[in-house]
């Protein structure tokens, strides 16, 4: 496969030979909790692990086919939903999901050696962690300025070339690739933290499953009772939705994207007569993928 890319962490335009072996793209760089679970999806596989700068440039580099399949956080136990993974989803209308994991986040707080805590000026890390940890830093830290930057990877490097005591919150990873301490580990609020990735590729198919998970996206109508009567159509199917969230169109104040996913016994008959029904309720609807659910 040949792939290519203007993101400037996956080879600035330049062609990339992968020796035709499938590539998997991730919010780089190297260290993120995206490289982590891009670690866990292609284990026991020799696909080519590919860094891209935004994750706007990943979604786009699949929907192009320049590289095979990504990987992207689209929420988080704690902190909810990754918005801007939803609104890419909604915009990219080739891209579906394949499949899904789920990331234990265990947050560090990653220091130079022989830095102290109360040395601290300054913690960065990407907006989720440090929104994952805001009681730590608190009860902590109240003194040091919080920095958001694009990943918390980014956050270890800029660490290690800063001539000031300042920390990063991030995966071990990152501070190993950082040659970072972990000045303190755990530090999430909360232990169960888990965020749930989701597998994108522009080529997709309904997997011969019997328990999927399935993602749609539509708009309603203005009207009273539009998403009592959409929700209906679940009900009386006796379909349990496991998230239903809604996200501006961007074209005017008070208009919605609702997003929804559901597990239920795959049969071809029974879920085109789902959708047929849902369409007679929305003003449009696009089914981002069926996939193996795995919670």
């Amino acid at each position: 496969m040949l792939a290519s890319s203007i993101d400037p962490m996956a080879g600035g335009g330049i062609s990339r030979n992968y020796n035709n072996k499938a590539t998997l793209g991730y919010l780089g760089p190297a260290g993120t909790f995206s490289h982590c679970a891009a670690e866990k999806w292609k284990k026991g596989t020799d696909t080519v692990l590919v860094p891209y700068s935004s994750l706007a440039s990943l979604v786009a580099a699949v929907e192009k086919k320049e590289i095979t399949t990504g990987v992207v956080p689209v929420e988080n136990s704690a902190e909810g939903s990754v918005g801007i993974v939803l609104d890419l989803l909604a915009y990219h209308g080739k891209v579906k999901i394949i499949g899904e994991l789920l990331l234990a986040v265990s947050h560090q707080l990653l220091t130079k050696p022989g830095v102290q805590l109360d040395q601290l000026t300054r913690v960065l890390s990407h907006p989720q962690a440090i929104g994952q940890c805001r009681q730590w830093l608190a009860a902590h830290l109240p003194r040091a300025e919080i920095v958001e930057v694009s990943s918390s990877a980014l956050a270890a490097t800029l660490v290690s070339e800063a001539g000031d005591p300042w920390a990063a919150i991030g995966s071990s990873m990152a501070g190993k690739l950082n040659n970072l301490q972990p000045m303190a580990e755990n530090i999430n609020d909360y232990a169960n933290n888990t965020t749930r990735f989701l597998i994108i590729s522009a080529k997709a198919k309904a997997p011969p499953c019997s328990q999927c998970k399935t993602s749609l996206v539509f708009t309603l109508p203005h009207q009273p009772g539009a998403l009592y009567h959409l929700l209906g159509e679940f009900a009386q199917r006796n379909i349990n939705l496991t998230r239903i969230e809604s996200r501006p169109t961007k074209n005017e104040l008070g208009s919605y994207r609702f997003f929804v996913d559901f597990i239920w016994h795959y049969q071809e008959g029974l879920m085109n007569n789902l959708l047929g029904s849902i369409k007679l309720r929305v003003n449009d609807l696009r089914v981002l993928g069926c996939y193996p659910s795995v919670n």
